[in-house]
C-alpha cells in the first residue's frame, strides 16, 4: 500500500503560480457560473414565474453554482497539481476575482434593465449576491491554499487583512448601490 501514495504523487503535475491562479479563477468565475447563471436568467425571463418564486430561485441557483465551481476547482487543483508555495497564489487569485464580480454585476444590471421589468430590487439583489460570492470565493480560496502541502501558516495572518478589505469593499458597494437605487426611484 505504500507504493500507492507515491504513484498518486507522481501523477501530479507542477504548474506555475500564474497558471494555477488563472485556471482557478476561470473555472470558479467563468466556465461554470456564467453559462449557468445566464441560462437561468433566460429561463426566468421566458417562463415568467411569479416574482416571489423567480428571485429566490435565481439567488439560490447563482449561489449554488458559484459554491460548486469554487469547490470543484480547488478539489481539481489539490488532486492534479503540485503547487509550490501555494500561499503565494492567494492574493493574485483574490484580486483576479474582482473584475469578474464587476462584470457579473454589470451583466445582471444590463439584463434586468433590458427585460422591461422593475429592475431596482434586482439590481440591489445582484450587488448583494455578487459581493457575497466574491467574499465566499476569497475565504474559500485562502483556506484551501493555506491547507495545501508546502504552505506555511504565517501567510494566513498576512492575507486576512486583504480579506477584510474585500469584505469592507463589498459592504461599501452594497451600501452605495442601495443609495443609488433609492435615489433613482427604482424602489
Amino acid at each position: 500500500m505504500s507504493a500507492e501514495p507515491e504513484q498518486i504523487a507522481n501523477d501530479k503535475k507542477v504548474r506555475s503560480r500564474f497558471r494555477v491562479v488563472t485556471v482557478h479563477v476561470l473555472k470558479s468565475s467563468v466556465f461554470w457560473p456564467f453559462p449557468f447563471k445566464y441560462l437561468l436568467f433566460a429561463y426566468l425571463a421566458v417562463g415568467s414565474p411569479p416574482l416571489r418564486v423567480a428571485v429566490p430561485l435565481w439567488i439560490v441557483g447563482c449561489a449554488a453554482v458559484h459554491v460548486f465551481a469554487v469547490r470543484r476547482s480547488l478539489a481539481s487543483i489539490r488532486k492534479k497539481l503540485i503547487v509550490e508555495n501555494p500561499e503565494r497564489c492567494i492574493r493574485p487569485t483574490m484580486i483576479a476575482f474582482v473584475p469578474f464580480t464587476f462584470f457579473s454585476i454589470f451583466m445582471d444590471i444590463a439584463m434586468s434593465v433590458n427585460s422591461g421589468g422593475q429592475a431596482g430590487l434586482f439590481i440591489l439583489l445582484s450587488l448583494i449576491l455578487n459581493t457575497g460570492i466574491l467574499v465566499y470565493q476569497s475565504f474559500a480560496t485562502q483556506r484551501a491554499f493555506n491547507s495545501m502541502p508546502g504552505a506555511t501558516p504565517a501567510p494566513a495572518k498576512q492575507s486576512s487583512g486583504f480579506l477584510v478589505a474585500i469584505a469592507d469593499f463589498a459592504l461599501v458597494v452594497i451600501f452605495l448601490g442601495g443609495i443609488l437605487a433609492v435615489m433613482s426611484g427604482t424602489f
